[in-house]
């Protein structure tokens, strides 16, 4: 833009021409910062925490699972239903979106009060953090994208939620 406005054509018409060179630089400009601005919410999801109120081999985990789920309807926490596994372990659990009324720290004491060991996070930038709640820290895996059932079965764990898989591309 700068440099526009520094040519200097010397009559009327010309000026009138670098008027109209710098208006549609800056309409030019308008655009490229929409096309940043979409691009950029496109590449970003909101953030989900994933429960399961399971533990291995209870046989009360249907009932847990039923528990944590009125549970979550009581204290209007929206959710999907989902399955997920871990080193060859299946179990119920629930996809929560993330907001400024559902933060990472609600779901986490309601992991905490269903004897979980962690949570998984995925933040905005589909990358996906494991949670262990009893030390407080947190673990990076990797970027959490959908994938075919057959690649997403041949790997470590996997969540699968209305229909589509996803895991953890490393």
């Amino acid at each position: 833009k700068e440099i526009l406005m520094r040519i200097d054509i010397g009559t009327t018409e010309g000026q009138l021409e670098l008027m109209d060179m710098d208006e549609k630089f800056q309409h030019t400009l308008e655009q490229l910062y929409t096309l940043i601005e979409e691009t950029t919410a496109m590449n970003t999801i909101q953030p989900i925490a994933i429960i399961s109120a399971e533990l291995s081999d209870s046989p009360s985990n249907e009932h847990r699972t039923e528990s944590l789920a009125t549970e979550l309807a009581a204290l209007r926490i929206p959710n999907v239903r989902s399955v997920g596994a871990y080193a060859g372990n299946v179990e119920a659990s629930f996809v929560i979106p993330l907001s400024m009324e559902v933060t990472e720290a609600m779901v986490a004491n309601l992991a905490r009060e269903y004897g979980q060991e962690s949570i998984l996070i995925v933040d905005a930038n589909s990358e996906a953090h494991l949670v262990f709640l009893e030390l407080g820290i947190s673990e990076h895996l990797g970027k959490f994208a959908e994938m075919p059932s057959d690649q997403a079965r041949r790997q470590t764990g996997y969540t699968l939620v209305n229909d589509k898989y996803y895991s953890i591309l490393y």
